[in-house]
């Protein structure tokens, strides 16, 4: 990921060789492919959307076996949760070493990085996911999908875009937003096809790849049938289980919390030299920033459950109660692009009324609008998954991520159809042949 972030500039430079169109066209054939290809391909291994309904399974579907080691695999290992404590420690690492001498401000600023998402998705695994047996290295590893691979695919394809876009219209873009009518609609559009698409695909996508409701929808060969799929150690580690909605809704907040940790990580250590300042009189900048990403954290989590819970519904719902893919991904997308549209615009009133471009009052007419998309984005999506997860004030009153709040929205739907796995004993059993052939 850092080497992804280094190569930024490189990147960025080699873009403004092709035309703006062109620009444009790969980042969003590379932002909106993944879910057209989602949403048309209908083999039940295709993807995690592609699952048949819970009511519509064949009863020989749960005939397929597995190996112990894999069934461990599926399930999500321990290794991954210390894969992730060992990678975390060996950044911390390198910035300490960088200024040895402000060892705890370092580590101060590099936890606060963490601090909010981590606490946040151990609360919630403590509430729901501990009691349906997700496994914390399930979740490590979703953190890593949606860190890793999540922010090296939105550093790539965003740069792409913002390039296309600031040559597209170089006088009303996502850096240069005047405060007029049609420039804002422009650069809002400009902010939920950027920010909003790329982002949110690259830390929801993972979830339809990898995951699958049951072993009998693993697909026996991967890369258009090339590789074998069906241990861990070929194509089938790419793949995990989720037999349950917690698994998947808890799995996307990971995801979006690896996403976020990072992006705190380079706002705070990469993207500004308050490292280099310590010890002068800016030397607290770097925890101030810290501290900012630390309150503002959270709403990537809060994005990705959103799709998260959407993937849940197409998992576990009967037919006639699924989600269409453009219902679960679209909310998640708006709301991103204008919670980061309103924080732009908003630096941009008062520049625009210097500049004489609109007068200080409709300055403060549109400080109020872009503040109204800041709280509805920000707020309201919080708000939408609390309820969700089983936020309650009235009645029976509960907190977010409650537990059992699947069955309290959906006491009629089948949470789990069947093991999501079935053993070599188990499956020579049902079909009555022997565990070792004459």
């Amino acid at each position: 990921c850092t080497v992804g972030i280094d190569q930024y500039s490189t990147g960025r430079t080699a873009a403004m060789s092709i035309t703006a169109p062109e620009l444009l066209a790969v980042a969003l054939v590379a932002s909106l492919g993944p879910w057209v290809w989602i949403a048309c391909r209908q083999e039940p291994t295709a993807s995690a959307w592609s699952a048949p309904a819970v009511d519509d399974e064949s009863p020989f579907a749960r005939l397929r076996g597995v190996s112990t080691d894999f069934q461990q695999h599926l399930s999500g290992g321990l290794w991954w949760l210390a894969i992730l404590i060992v990678l975390a420690v060996l950044v911390l690492h390198e910035y300490v070493e960088e200024r040895p001498d402000f060892f705890f401000t370092v580590v101060l600023s590099y936890s606060m990085c963490f601090l909010t998402s981590c606490v946040v998705l151990f609360a919630a695994w403590l509430r729901v996911g501990k009691p349906n047996d997700v496994s914390p290295g399930l979740l490590a590893m979703f953190f890593l999908s949606g860190g890793c691979l999540g922010v090296l695919f939105a550093l790539v394809f965003e740069m792409i875009e913002d390039v296309a876009w600031s040559r597209l219209s170089p006088h009303c873009n996502m850096n240069v937003m005047p405060t007029t009518p049609e420039c804002s609609a422009l650069s809002a559009t400009m902010w939920i096809l950027t920010p909003g698409l790329i982002e949110e695909t690259g830390k929801a996508l993972w979830l339809f790849f990898r995951f699958r409701r049951s072993v009998d929808q693993l697909p026996g060969r991967c890369c258009l049938g090339i590789f074998p799929a069906g241990h861990s150690y070929d194509c089938g580690c790419w793949y995990k289980l989720a037999p349950t909605p917690y698994h998947v809704v808890l799995c996307a907040l990971a995801s979006g919390a690896g996403f976020e940790c990072l992006e705190n990580i380079k706002y705070v250590f990469m993207n500004t030299n308050a490292v280099q300042m310590l010890g002068t009189q800016h030397g607290s900048d770097l925890v101030t920033i810290a501290e900012m990403r630390a309150l503002t954290s959270g709403l990537h989590m809060v994005w990705t459950g959103i799709i998260g819970w959407g993937l849940a519904r197409r998992l576990f719902l009967p037919a006639d109660q699924r989600p269409s893919l453009l219902c679960v991904v679209l909310p998640s997308v708006v709301m991103h692009g204008l919670y980061d549209f309103s924080l732009s615009a908003l630096s941009w009133v008062g520049k625009s009324e210097k500049l004489g471009i609109v007068s200080e009052e409709a300055g403060t007419d549109y400080a109020l609008l872009f503040f109204l998309f800041l709280v509805v984005s920000s707020c309201g999506s919080c708000c939408m998954l609390a309820k969700l997860t089983g936020l309650r004030f009235c009645g029976s009153r509960s907190c977010c991520c409650a537990p059992g709040f699947w069955e309290a929205r959906f006491p009629f739907a089948k949470v789990q159809s069947h093991p999501p796995y079935v053993g070599y004993a188990v499956r020579a059993r049902e079909i009555r042949e022997p565990l070792i052939s004459s």
